[in-house]
């Protein structure tokens, strides 16, 4: 074997190694609960003054609690009975969204509770409006849940 294979080879264990070492190191991601069971978080709307009574827009208080919610790693943001007014409203990461069987969101009809944005439109970015729910650079994101999404 040549000097030179004996150091890429050494080289390739040692990386190995200190990889192997890292994975069992790291810390978990999820926050821990003391019996070592993952702990999930839940956010209401209504903790962060959405109102649900479909006249009021709770735009800013349910982006608050998505954000406050991807903040804190993750976890669902819960929405009880009542109909919430809103304008577009981005997801972060690791976020859920969860909608009670009488939750309605919906969405404004004031164009500018759409902020405008760079949008694909047939193969070209242009300038456009956000939707009513949309996710820039987010990932493990969901909507579930009974309750409706009107548009």
């Amino acid at each position: 074997m040549t000097r030179r294979a004996f150091e890429r080879r050494s080289f390739l264990k040692e990386t190995v190694k200190s990889l192997a070492a890292l994975a069992l190191t790291r810390p978990s991601c999820a926050q821990q609960t003391p019996t070592g069971n993952a702990r999930k978080l839940t956010l209401n709307v209504h903790d962060f003054g959405a109102v649900g009574n479909g006249l009021t827009k709770d735009t800013d208080s349910i982006q608050q609690a998505v954000d406050r919610c991807g903040a804190l790693g993750g976890g669902e943001v819960v929405f009880p009975a009542g109909t919430y007014l809103s304008g577009a409203v981005a997801l972060r990461s690791n976020t859920t969204l969860r909608l009670a069987a009488t939750a309605t969101i919906l969405g404004s009809a004031d164009f500018a509770d759409y902020p405008v944005t760079q949008v694909r439109w047939e193969g070209k970015w242009i300038p456009g409006r956000s939707g009513l729910i949309y996710a820039i650079d987010a990932d493990h994101i969901a909507i579930v849940g009974p309750g409706k999404i009107a548009g």
